[in-house]
């Protein structure tokens, strides 16, 4: 009986070894978009900054369908007030955790990150105003693959961070870029 389980075991070992190989080991991306932020709360109230936003991440498949990711968001944007006074606000993103994906046809992946995410916010108006948020990253998109490890991606995100001092901050992003895998 036992040694039956045991050939069990190895035979699908055997069946598995091949299937996760193909898919499993480090990635790296890169994206350009366009995102809007508000803030809400303490630190008074800033609705539709709109800017420009590049992104990178590094992250290692260990199943097919599951990785550990860490990214890199930067944001350059900006907003007119009623006397067209132009005040400028760049923002730094960082977000860390766990990747999940699905195959919808054999050239087409779809996507999803739920991750922690420290947000720092500064503007050109105030050198002291610098607030850092803590929150969450959710990223949900589609990878076209080109070859077997190189796709074009293109997502949407939102970002939700809160701040003790300033309030809340809330993003929506919308990206395009290049994915390649190892």
């Amino acid at each position: 009986m036992m040694n039956n389980i045991l050939k069990g075991f190895f035979f699908l070992a055997l069946i598995a070894q091949p299937v996760l190989s193909l898919e499993s080991g480090p990635y790296f991306g890169a994206s350009v978009g366009y995102d809007r932020f508000k803030l809400s709360g303490k630190g008074g109230n800033t609705e539709g900054v709109n800017g420009y936003l590049g992104d990178i991440y590094f992250g290692y498949n260990f199943v097919p369908y599951f990785a550990l990711e860490v990214g890199h968001s930067y944001v350059q944007s900006s907003k007119e007030d009623d006397n067209k006074n132009k005040q400028t606000f760049t923002t730094h993103k960082v977000h860390l955790g766990p990747t999940m994906s699905g195959e919808l046809t054999k050239n087409v992946d779809i996507f999803n990150k739920i991750h922690l995410s420290q947000i720092q916010l500064s503007s050109d108006e105030d050198d002291e105003y610098s607030p850092d948020f803590t929150g969450l990253y959710y990223e949900l998109g589609l990878n076209f693959k080109m070859t077997d490890n190189v796709g074009i991606t293109t997502n949407v995100s939102y970002t939700y961070g809160q701040s003790g001092d300033y309030g809340n901050y809330i993003s929506y992003s919308l990206l395009t870029g290049l994915k390649f895998s190892f």
